[in-house]
């Protein structure tokens, strides 16, 4: 168990003295095992104890994410007190707001932040963020800030391609949320997913972000404005999607945007290029260049060729390579003297090859990938049963070290089997579904 600091002591002691008995488990000990247990495994102990045992205490509550748009004490409420919400907010790290609601005032989150009550918040994550415009600025005070995740959803989906006055509204307040960011500058991670389409020249507030190590944005135009990225030079992690899922965005990514990348970002390790359509072999080649990526993913990047595994061939250090299309992208198959040239990846452990091979024939190409262990394959052609029992037989045992094929297609219900010592999965492919993990 952990040595308890005069700090812990002086919690402990301030905060639940006379409602703790002192029973075969002392306060202490409970602090330190409850801080283990996430907020259902909480509330069943809540349920079953005696109710003196008071695990409603903000002592028993501390390690978990508070939900700020359920917390009255954020709002007009004046039922608790400054201590109350001390208590409350005392070793906080995690805030979270999920839903709509006026109960969040900013004035009083101001007021909160001012009086330091919220210093040792360390995540935030936030829903339909466009709601909390002057509150995120606030938030953006805090000291000691690592992990923000800002989400929206446009509420008029349905109609997104009529871009009228509210999407332009909604525009206006998520670049405005974007630009409020700018003095976060203890940022490690920050993720941002728009349903709208902000221009990528907001994204000058990265220059101030020099701890960033990873970013994830979907919903900007980098038409404009990847070439901020290249300030963050302790960056490990990069996820871009022009445009997102829903909507495309309108300007070309220029043919030199990531030339500007190679030269600083020496930290990185994956790369997540998604929805940029129509990249040339030389547009794609800088990202080639980084030495130190391990990682690199391309997901429906339209009309890439298959030239580009020429020089993806060149990155021995890779270790998981992902082409992801989905049926209605618009692709070129991998010729057989393109998909050769992934032979050089002598070190790669997983493959994703979705809608760039026709049929399963082609993997006699992979041969000599004898370090791979996960293979993710969507086919153009259909596969028959024939064809299955071939690929089994005779297509997998080319890759001696294969524990897993996974095969996407348009079938309704996932189906499992397993062969010799290898995994196969059938798995139904959803155009929209960001959650797959190829791993």
């Amino acid at each position: 168990m952990a040595k308890r600091t005069a700090d812990d002591m002086y919690t402990v002691a301030e905060t639940v003295p006379s409602e703790i008995p002192a029973r075969t488990i002392d306060g202490y000990q409970w602090v330190e095992i409850i801080k283990y247990l996430d907020a259902d495994d909480l509330k069943s102990l809540r349920l079953a104890s005696n109710k003196a045992l008071r695990f409603h205490n903000p002592i028993f509550t501390s390690h978990l994410p508070l939900r700020m748009d359920l917390v009255p004490f954020f709002g007009k409420d004046t039922k608790y007190t400054a201590n109350q919400m001390k208590l409350w907010l005392c070793k906080r790290k995690r805030l979270l707001i999920r839903g709509r609601t006026k109960i969040i005032q900013y004035p009083r989150v101001a007021s909160l932040i001012k009086a330091g009550f919220m210093n040792s918040i360390t995540d935030i994550e936030i829903a339909n963020c466009s709601g909390y415009k002057y509150t995120i600025e606030h938030l953006a005070k805090l000291p000691n800030l690592k992990h923000l995740k800002l989400v929206d959803r446009y509420p008029y989906l349905e109609r997104i391609d009529q871009k009228g006055k509210v999407y332009d509204i909604f525009v206006k307040e998520t670049s405005e949320i974007v630009n409020s960011l700018a003095d976060m500058t203890g940022l490690e991670s920050l993720d941002i997913e728009f349903d709208c389409i902000v221009n990528g020249s907001h994204l000058s507030i990265l220059q101030n972000m020099k701890c960033l190590r990873s970013l994830r944005l979907r919903g900007f135009d980098f038409s404009q404005g990847i070439e901020h990225i290249r300030h963050l030079t302790k960056l490990e992690n990069l996820h871009l999607c022009h445009g997102n899922t829903y909507l495309s965005a309108n300007g070309l990514v220029p043919l030199d945007a990531f030339h500007s990348l190679t030269t600083n970002l020496e930290n990185l390790k994956s790369i997540h290029i998604e929805s940029m359509d129509s990249m040339p072999h030389d547009q794609i080649k800088p990202l080639t260049k980084f030495e130190s990526v391990t990682e690199l993913t391309f997901k429906h990047c339209q009309g890439i060729k298959g030239e580009v595994l020429s020089s993806i061939g060149t990155m021995t250090q890779l270790r998981e390579l992902h082409f992801v299309y989905g049926i209605i992208d618009k692709f070129d198959d991998f010729e057989s003297e393109d998909l050769v040239h992934l032979q050089n990846l002598k070190k790669l452990k997983v493959l994703t090859l979705m809608y760039v091979m026709i049929d399963q024939y082609d993997l006699l190409d992979l041969e000599g990938m004898d370090e791979l262990e996960t293979l993710n394959i969507g086919l153009v052609a259909e596969m028959t049963e024939k064809g299955f029992h071939i690929m089994l037989k005779t297509l997998l045992p080319l890759l001696p070290s294969l524990k897993k094929v996974r095969i996407f297609g348009s079938s309704p219900e996932d189906v499992q089997i397993r062969y010799q010592d290898i995994d196969i999965d059938f798995c139904s492919c959803d155009y929209f579904d960001d959650m797959v993990d190829y791993r």
